[in-house]
């Protein structure tokens, strides 16, 4: 009989945890969205002020769970703020600044989903994203954390000014894992690294 009532105490304990666990990312979800409100798109310091703010919510994210950023931000908006992220001086006070964005969206699980024709194939190859900006950085370590949310292989994004491929990002980090997916969805090795 007793195991019976420290069962259920420890059920309670666990629903009352979770409740807990949910209203948390329900108001740090409701953050992000205020400030998103104040991003004035068409300026470079207004995206770097919000990402400033934004880290001082997700440095010390301590819920399992991130808020699924897919409602919150239109894709394009995603985008922007990876490669923005990249170049934005976040201060000494700042402690993950760039590393702690990419990691955040990542673990959100956002991933990059090309429009896609009618047999399924992405309609756009060409598009600077952050992995380009990465490379072009030299900043090898984060161009194999971009590869995470860029996981489509069939859409070897080439920079719109360079043709420099998500592939020879993956071949100049040497992620093997990611070039093999590249060869099995029929990367044309033949291109030129520019």
């Amino acid at each position: 009989m007793v195991a019976g009532w420290t069962d259920q105490g420890e059920r309670e304990r666990k629903r009352e945890r979770e409740r807990e666990e949910r209203r948390k990312i329900a108001q740090q979800r409701e953050n992000i969205i205020r400030l998103r409100r104040n991003i004035d798109w068409a300026s470079q310091e207004s995206r770097y002020v919000f990402l400033r703010q934004l880290d001082s919510i997700t440095r010390y994210w301590q819920i399992t769970a991130a808020p699924n950023l897919r409602p919150i931000f239109q894709p394009g908006e995603i985008d922007r703020l990876l490669i923005d992220c990249l170049s934005c001086n976040y201060g000494a006070h700042i402690r993950l600044g760039t590393e702690g964005f990419i990691d955040f969206v990542s673990r959100d699980g956002y991933r990059d989903r090309p429009e896609l024709d009618a047999e399924g194939r992405p309609l756009v190859l060409i598009r600077t994203t952050a992995v380009h900006e990465a490379a072009r950085l030299q900043r090898y370590k984060l161009v194999d954390e971009l590869l995470i949310i860029y996981d489509n292989y069939q859409a070897n994004y080439a920079d719109e000014q360079t043709d420099y491929t998500h592939f020879h990002a993956a071949c100049a980090v040497e992620s093997v894992s990611v070039i093999v997916q590249f060869i099995r969805h029929g990367v044309d090795l033949n291109v030129v690294w520019p």
